[in-house]
């Protein structure tokens, strides 16, 4: 590089500096630069935030979608399950026995306890205990009829019962089951809890009025 060139460099470069010097000696100069440089970075950051809400937007529409599906699925597993269950009793009380055959035990309960002596091993589609075994304790049976009136019609005589030490009880769904013990441990011994025909009903014992128990909304209206 020549010398000359060198030269007309360093001048370049002093002027530069000198104009800059004065420009930031200057309050106004100053003042308009940060403006400048705030506008700029609040408009960046407006159009990100923007940006965010919208995605944010999206993403809820989403998942509110999503849960839609999700909820209505599980409406109609509800739903398909309690017509499995439909024609179920739980038998609670019944001794168990080496080599038993629950039908039979199912039967002749009913015969010598409930006195119904026009039900035959017809009525009864599949019996089986239910939970895991215990010397020291009798599992209950679940026995399913083979339509919903031979169900109901057991079940409407379940009183015949009473003292026999021998319980019947409707198969609910899960679902079920965790809002009758949550409405059983609301009303206490204040009232009754009880199914029929897989709904789900509360009474005081001050009040003459039934409630019918759909969902853990209704619990907490008791």
């Amino acid at each position: 590089m020549s010398r000359n060139v060198r030269k007309g460099e360093e001048e370049l470069l002093s002027a530069v500096k000198n104009v800059v010097g004065k420009l930031c000696s200057s309050e106004e100069f100053i003042n308009n630069l940060a403006q400048i440089i705030s506008e700029t970075i609040s408009e960046k950051f407006y159009k990100e935030i923007d940006a965010l809400k919208e995605e944010n937007k999206k993403n809820v529409e989403k998942i509110s979608k999503q849960q839609s599906i999700i909820d209505s699925l599980i409406d109609k597993q509800e739903r398909f399950d309690k017509q499995l269950r439909r024609n179920n009793i739980i038998f609670h009380g019944i001794q168990e026995k080496p080599n038993e055959n629950c039908s039979q035990l199912v039967l002749d309960t009913i015969l010598d306890k409930m006195k119904i002596n026009y039900v035959g091993k017809d009525v009864i589609e599949n019996t089986y205990r239910i939970g895991k075994y215990d010397k020291n304790k009798a599992r209950p049976i679940m026995v399913k009829f083979t339509t919903a009136s031979h169900k109901n019609m057991i079940f409407r005589n379940k009183k015949l019962m009473k003292n026999t030490g021998i319980i019947l009880r409707e198969d609910i769904t899960p679902e079920q089951l965790k809002i009758f013990k949550a409405a059983l441990l609301k009303v206490g011994k204040n009232g009754k809890i009880w199914t029929n025909l897989g709904v789900i009903f509360a009474k005081y014992n001050d009040e003459e009025s039934i409630i019918k128990i759909h969902s853990m909304l209704d619990v907490d209206m008791l």
